[in-house]
């Protein structure tokens, strides 16, 4: 209790307006500098569309697609979803009588 009556004791008399102020010749202060907040990095890519396209990059690896064989009747060009054949079997077999 005794820091508290200590800190507090001085009275501190309030200044009617900015004329009373002491004068210092000392700089001003300034406000803080402009930090960039941190987020999320932009984007970096050439958005146009003119952009010419690099095919050549060593790194990338090439995609290889065969064609597309059908399971049920093994022809090539469609596969078993999308099978003509598969699907007037199963439209027979579960034709009501």
């Amino acid at each position: 209790m005794g820091a508290y009556n200590a800190a507090y004791q001085t009275l501190m008399r309030p200044v009617p307006s900015q004329e009373f102020w002491e004068h210092v010749d000392t700089l001003p202060i300034l406000p803080p500098r402009y930090k960039k907040p941190i987020r999320r990095p932009s984007m970096k890519r050439d958005k146009r569309n003119d952009a010419p396209k690099d095919k050549s990059d060593p790194h990338r690896t090439k995609r290889r697609i065969g064609t597309i064989v059908c399971k049920y009747c093994l022809q090539a060009g469609h596969n078993k979803r999308s099978c003509k054949k598969r699907k007037e079997a199963m439209g027979e077999g579960s034709a009501a009588p």
